[in-house]
């Protein structure tokens, strides 16, 4: 997990509860406990790219948009990686 730019840090750690604990050791970010928090608060609440909605938004009892959900957190969801082996990625 990674978070960019100090006020980040700073926001992420105050919704966590750790006060600015991530700003002052940011390295705290890659623990897989904290990242996993990050994470799924990132998602459920719609922080990291609000204009597409939150965790709910992709997934239900009668939805579950898998690659679409990529837009939650980054928004290179239809390149296609080198290593993918020439598998064709996005629908």
């Amino acid at each position: 997990m990674q978070l960019t730019h100090a006020t980040n840090y700073k926001k992420m750690g105050q919704r966590l509860g750790h006060g600015e604990k991530l700003y002052n050791s940011p390295d705290d970010v890659m623990k897989p406990k904290v990242a996993a928090l990050i994470l799924v608060t990132g998602m459920m609440e719609g922080i990291f790219r609000p204009k597409f909605g939150t965790l709910l938004d992709y997934f239900s009892g009668a939805t579950q948009k898998w690659f679409d959900a990529r837009d939650l957190i980054n928004g290179d969801k239809n390149k296609k990686p080198k290593w993918a082996g020439g598998k064709k990625l996005g629908r």
